[in-house]
């Protein structure tokens, strides 16, 4: 009994780690390629174009904006996702935004909401017996229900977009995107835009860091999760049931 309940206490960790840790690890391993902009009241067809390349990201453009001209010029190479972040700027100078809408990114004028500009639920969301939440900054989680959900990690590290977070041009840790509604990253408490910089108190910033990580923490019953919020630092604590 005592070997089944630590067996359920190590997959309900395994399955947490996995989906916060890996995939913002394996991005990682071609964060340091950088990229220099150019684009001088260039159409913003061309910079979308210029931006999936660079990105790998699929963009949706609103006909009656595919001849609206960007500025972005860049003094020095820099990494893909401050490139993206210099994209949205611009867009936003010209009164457009991008919205995730599922695989793709639609560019559109400010304040157009289209019906199905929303993010979807996932699929099969987590049960509400999975992960209790205690109080703001507390969570228990049933090691039972993890390991049945430890059986597809997979189908778990789908529920959000990680991305490496740079600061001052090094890693620093990982970025949650489009974070999706019945998830486990939202039924853990994490938002969209939140940055994962330390997990039990280890910074997380390098992909070698992250998986060694991932491998010292299988055993742990209780971790702590430091994210930042708005640029403002707050600290997750997860017991496992």
């Amino acid at each position: 009994m005592k070997e089944r309940l630590r067996l359920r206490s190590v997959l309900a960790v395994t399955t947490m780690l996995a989906a916060l840790i890996l995939p913002g690890a394996a991005r990682a391993q071609g964060a340091e390629k950088l990229v220099k902009l150019n684009f001088d009241g260039t159409t913003l067809v061309e910079v979308v174009k210029a931006m999936s390349a660079h990105t790998g990201k699929n963009f949706v453009v609103e006909q009656g904006l595919r001849e609206r001209r960007l500025t972005v010029i860049s003094a020095r190479p820099v990494t893909k996702d401050e490139a993206y972040r210099a994209f949205l700027s611009a867009l936003e100078i010209e009164g457009c935004e991008a919205v995730e809408q599922g695989a793709f990114v639609r560019i559109q004028r400010k304040n157009s909401v289209p019906e199905t500009s929303y993010r979807r639920p996932v699929e099969n969301p987590i049960p509400d017996d999975a992960i209790r939440q205690l109080d703001d900054t507390h969570w228990a989680i049933s090691g039972k229900k993890m390991e049945l959900l430890g059986r597809d990690v997979s189908a778990l590290m789908m529920h959000a977009r990680i991305v490496p977070y740079m600061k001052d041009g090094k890693a620093a840790g990982f970025k949650l995107y489009a974070v999706r509604p019945g998830s486990l990253y939202a039924r853990l408490g994490l938002k969209n835009g939140d940055v994962v910089v330390r997990v039990n108190e280890q910074e997380i910033g390098s992909p070698e860091k992250a998986l060694e990580l991932y491998q010292k923490l299988k055993d742990a019953k209780t971790f702590t999760v430091d994210i930042l919020r708005r640029d403002e630092p707050r600290k997750h604590f997860y017991v496992i049931e």
